[in-house]
């Protein structure tokens, strides 16, 4: 599954400025309609609970952990129309990816003004990251092994099956101590009959998903895939220059944690637990780090000296900075000191944010990235 949404993510576009363009372009009934794929639309009840906390925690000017903003939420829960991603968002997403992932909480970046300028101080920049819930809704795979990586891709929910489906009593149980649900976790079509098999519709399934961050904006994606294949900040390159300094590899291992830590508690309480249940801890836990990296074996609790494709990586760096920035702006704010503009957020260069942040979890390969491709523009 994540070969295929990497393939798809970086599937560069032919016309890059033809597509930023279009991202700027406002949304109408026509331009607006996208091929939706049939697997990709279908939204959880987790996704939009965390929907309607981030538009508490930006219309309200409350971080998404504090009491203000649950007691907030609890008080708009009843407000349906707040659980759906911006149409201005979705209508960008649509034009960058050729759908919206149904798993989509939010906007975690935006283009900054090395990409992307306009007159306009109340225009928002069109997104360069999107955060994505840690579960996903597919179409659960019938056929067999002879169609190869079909099968490898869904053959989740035919694998084994506990008999004991009673609940956790304790989270900190380790997970082969814990009861296990079926690993397969069928949504049934609510169309479907049992006694008409012409009528009956593919089954969806329930499957982790340990990619938090996509990036999705075209110009960024191809800036970086030539980066990817260059003989100086290739993977291999980027490896290397992890494991020359213990300091480079001490960052990134916080940066795996930070990132396993905050795709865990994306989930809501309840889909947490159906993750222990269905032994899917270990892959959306701090257990694994960007995008479901695993440690390789050695010094503790491993070596987190591996990368992933830079995309993923710079994804993650990115949606950090911007988390940076909204605190910066929300401590500004809460001292009551000078508010800055909030309807432009792509005011401030890029390199400046990057010299500012002063996160000791920053993901390093993915600011190497960036800085990469900074220089390539200048």
């Amino acid at each position: 599954i994540l070969e295929a949404a990497t393939l798809s993510l970086e599937s560069s576009s032919s016309n890059v400025a033809q597509v930023a363009n279009q991202d700027a372009a406002p949304p109408t009934d026509a331009s607006a309609a996208s091929v939706v794929p049939i697997d990709r639309g279908f939204t959880l009840e987790g996704v939009r609970y965390r929907r309607r906390e981030e538009h508490v925690k930006r219309s309200h000017n409350v971080r998404r952990r504090d009491n203000g903003c649950q007691q907030k939420l609890q008080k708009d829960e009843s407000n349906d129309t707040k659980d759906t991603l911006d149409p201005t968002d979705e209508y960008q997403l649509k034009s960058q990816l050729g759908f919206v992932p149904g798993n989509a909480v939010c906007v975690a970046a935006r283009l900054s003004k090395e990409f992307y300028c306009t007159n306009n101080q109340h225009e928002e920049a069109p997104p360069s990251v999107v955060q994505l819930y840690p579960m996903a809704v597919r179409q659960a795979y019938e056929g067999g092994k002879s169609d190869g990586r079909k099968f490898k891709g869904r053959r989740r929910g035919a694998m084994r099956t506990d008999n004991n489906d009673e609940d956790v009593a304790n989270a900190n149980v380790s997970e082969s101590t814990k009861p296990k649900k079926e690993r397969g976790w069928f949504i049934e079509s609510s169309s479907a009959t049992q006694n008409d098999s012409s009528t009956q519709q593919p089954r969806q399934i329930i499957e982790p998903f340990p990619t938090l961050y996509w990036l999705t904006s075209p110009i960024l994606r191809s800036h970086i895939s030539k980066i990817e294949l260059s003989k100086t900040n290739g993977v291999p390159q980027m490896e290397a220059r992890l494991r020359s300094k213990r300091e480079y590899l001490n960052q990134m291992k916080r940066a795996h944690k930070s990132y396993g830590k905050q795709r865990w508690e994306l989930l809501t309480d309840g889909d947490r637990e159906e993750a222990l249940l269905r032994g899917w801890g270990g892959a959306l836990g701090d257990e694994r780090g960007v995008a479901g990296i695993r440690p390789k074996k050695g010094g503790g609790d491993g070596r987190w000296d591996s990368v992933k494709c830079l995309h993923a990586h710079s994804a993650h760096f990115l949606a950090q900075v911007e988390e940076w920035r909204h605190e910066r702006e929300w401590k500004k704010s809460a001292a009551k000191e000078e508010e800055e503009d909030k309807g432009n957020n792509n005011d401030e260069s890029l390199r400046s944010l990057m010299a500012d942040c002063n996160r000791d979890d920053l993901n390093l390969v993915g600011q190497w990235t960036i800085e990469a491709v900074l220089d390539e523009l200048v």
